[in-house]
């Protein structure tokens, strides 16, 4: 694990303790910590620089787009010749002549590595479609809004861009099947399902959910996704009401999935449905050639070009629904089960995972001990922590906790 995972680390267990008020002392650890990431130190400057790029791009996109109001682009200017390669809006109505400003300034200024959105206001919704597909051309690895009312839709493009690493949704309670404000229980609708195909293709590395009200069901559809995907590394749940049953899946997902009768039938079931259709192509293919004709041409497969947004490879769309008794990885994945001696059946879960917050939530006993048990079998989970259960007790969070600890540097062999 390199050093960058580990301050993703740092910030998600900083930012799952206290989501709600975003305190002076979590800002000042919040952007030490950012500074820390960040590749090049950002600029000291004291006075406003007309030379700063980034200043001059700004004030070139306030005047190609007509945005007149002269205090807020001193303001502005003042913050951003402070800036280099980070970003930050707090509290802003994001209307949509200063969008397209935003958008503008994201496509001339190409040194940003990390933006953050927080609790911002975006009048102008197309933002986020226009801004997910210059992100295809344009790389900015790590986004945050968080506390941005960002609805569903919106954001599936963002889980699939190829050059996005992390994403940061905190506070967000549009990506629940629950109903908000009330947090009752909703049908699983499609742009819910929607949202976990997306992730589950997605090539994130870091996806921060904290205080996105998944509860139990948000838990077992995000599980369910994880079969897929093989690229999140960090993952932050804490502070979502996720109780016994959604840790159940949580820990299946991250070990093995054993299959019920009822997936084992059907299984089966595909086997003997996919032979048929083998033996009724192989045979026609048989026919062909005996009377000498040729065989069928080969589906020439069209590769995305460069620039382009990545697609997945299988375009099928699989319900994540936590209430359906079939995983979809069962039928996704049925040539990949393992068979054991005592004529169980399972499959094997995601190995990509080394971070995994479950801080503030509702689990209790039942659920710690199914992690547990996860946990002695994936060592690649090098990051956990569970605390502030109300059914856990401190000494049991402390059992279970893993913080990735970098191997010491090797002692300098003395010179001859």
């Amino acid at each position: 694990m390199n050093c960058g995972n580990n301050f993703l680390w740092s910030y998600m267990v900083i930012n799952s303790m206290n989501y709600i008020t975003f305190s002076e002392n979590e800002r000042f650890i919040y952007t030490l910590i950012f500074d820390q990431m960040s590749r090049k130190p950002a600029s000291n400057s004291r006075t406003l620089k007309a030379t700063n790029p980034l200043v001059s791009e700004f004030q070139a996109a306030c005047k190609a787009n007509g945005f007149t109001d002269e205090a807020e682009v001193t303001s502005i200017s003042t913050y951003l010749a402070k800036c280099d390669i980070e970003i930050r809006f707090s509290k802003k109505t994001i209307t949509p002549t200063f969008a397209k400003v935003l958008l503008r300034l994201f496509q001339k200024y190409t040194k940003l590595q990390r933006l953050i959105f927080h609790a911002c206001y975006f009048q102008d919704t197309t933002f986020f479609t226009k801004f997910a597909a210059d992100l295809i051309k344009v790389q900015i690895p790590q986004i945050y809004f968080d506390f941005c009312p960002v609805q569903r839709d919106l954001i599936c493009p963002f889980l699939l861009l190829p050059n996005l690493d992390a994403l940061s949704l905190r506070g967000n309670s549009c990506i629940t099947s629950y109903l908000h404000p009330s947090y009752e229980e909703s049908v699983f609708n499609p742009s819910v399902n929607k949202l976990y195909n997306a992730f589950a293709m997605s090539t994130l590395k870091m996806l921060d959910l904290t205080g996105c009200n998944l509860g139990d069901d948000g838990a077992i559809s995000l599980a369910r996704s994880l079969y897929f995907n093989q690229s999140i590394k960090c993952l932050n749940l804490s502070s979502n009401k996720i109780g016994d049953l959604g840790a159940f899946s949580l820990a299946d997902a991250l070990s093995f999935y054993f299959l019920t009768d009822q997936e084992i039938e059907i299984r089966e079931k595909i086997i003997n449905d996919d032979s048929k259709s083998k033996i009724n192509d192989d045979g026609s293919d048989l026919v062909k050639k005996k009377k000498g004709g040729k065989a069928p041409p080969k589906k020439t497969v069209t590769k995305p070009k460069k620039g382009q947004q990545a697609k997945p490879t299988n375009d099928r769309t699989y319900s994540f629904d936590p209430n359906l008794p079939i995983q979809p990885a069962v039928i996704a994945r049925w040539n990949t089960c393992v068979l054991m001696d005592d004529g169980r059946m399972y499959i094997q879960g995601n190995t990509s995972l080394s971070t995994l917050l479950l801080n503030d939530n509702l689990i209790g006993t039942r659920g710690l001990l199914r992690l547990t048990e996860m946990l002695s079998k994936n060592e690649k989970i090098v990051n956990f922590s569970i605390a502030a259960n109300p059914d856990i007790s401190e000494e049991e969070a402390a059992s279970v906790f893993r913080k990735y600890t970098p191997p010491p540097s090797p002692e300098a062999e003395p010179a001859a």
